[in-house]
């Protein structure tokens, strides 16, 4: 129940501003360059600590080892058949022939379905996540919203409260997609944080980094193809002495709930996840 409080606030808040506004995109600029064909971190901190290397991506896994719930550390939750996960044959920009993919049916009602996910050990307030992504060339997201969710990093909150920084680009329909964060984090400026211009290409391979940090001032980068897309400072947040980042979670929801008007089939993939952490 509370998973589905949280994707409806998040329908809430990704339509209007925090004043009840709806936002507007900036001008479009130029896309960044596409990243190299050697799998690289080039964001990650120095002195992390590897939660999961992405050194060897998804090859080798089959797609029946995320049916049944768990390969390596990542494990799946919400199996309610509403979105198909599995690995899948698909050369990536770095040369690997196995991706991780989501499928989306034509008209998907977005919202619900599976999500693989990485339990985060220790008490990280610092956590860098990096990853391959590729959304299909035909790729319409919902059409409603223009909400396209890609990840989101969760931490512990006062009574379990829900607490989380959601990692996603924007764009429904034909609009061009473009980088930005959602600010669910307990405590925190709640809504988007739309400050890139950088487009994010349909049906080519990007390498996203996101570096979050709790302290000494809650703050949030976003890196597209390694060029800077967003740098958000004193977002809020629980309080970093005593709250820690408690997962990563591969969501890949289009605009919570509701139809997404999408007229064909379409799929979103990753490759080589790559988390880390400190305190």
């Amino acid at each position: 129940m509370r998973h589905l409080a949280a994707v409806l606030l998040s329908i809430v808040l990704e339509a209007c501003g925090s004043d009840g506004r709806a936002l507007a995109l900036r001008d479009v600029v130029q896309p960044p360059p596409p990243p190299t064909s050697t799998a690289s971190w080039p964001n990650e901190p120095a002195g992390m600590t590897v939660v999961s290397a992405g050194s060897t991506g998804w090859e080798g896994v089959a797609a029946s080892d995320w049916t049944s719930g768990l390969r390596d550390t990542w494990q799946l939750k919400f199996l309610d058949g509403t979105r198909s996960v599995g690995t899948v044959e698909s050369t990536s920009i770095i040369g690997e022939r196995i991706a991780l993919r989501h499928t989306y049916p034509a008209n998907h009602v977005g919202g619900g379905g599976v999500e693989p996910f990485l339990p985060v050990p220790g008490s990280f307030t610092r956590v860098y996540l990096g990853m391959y992504v590729r959304v299909s060339p035909n790729w319409f997201g919902h059409g409603g919203s223009g909400i396209n969710k890609l990840a989101y990093i969760r931490t512990s909150a006062p009574g379990d409260a829900w607490s989380a920084l959601w990692v996603e680009v924007l764009g429904g329909g034909t609009q061009t997609l473009v980088p930005y964060f959602v600010n669910q984090l307990n405590g925190g400026t709640a809504g988007r944080i739309p400050e890139s211009t950088l487009p994010f290409s349909r049906g080519d391979w990007h390498r996203v980094e996101v570096l979050f940090e709790m302290a000494p001032v809650a703050r949030a980068r976003y890196w597209l193809d390694g060029v800077l897309a967003v740098d958000a400072s004193n977002i809020g947040g629980p309080s970093s002495a005593t709250f820690s980042v408690t997962e990563i979670t591969l969501s890949g929801i289009m605009g919570g709930v509701g139809p997404s008007g999408n007229p064909q089939a379409q799929f979103l993939e990753y490759d080589r996840v790559r988390v880390s952490g400190s305190r």
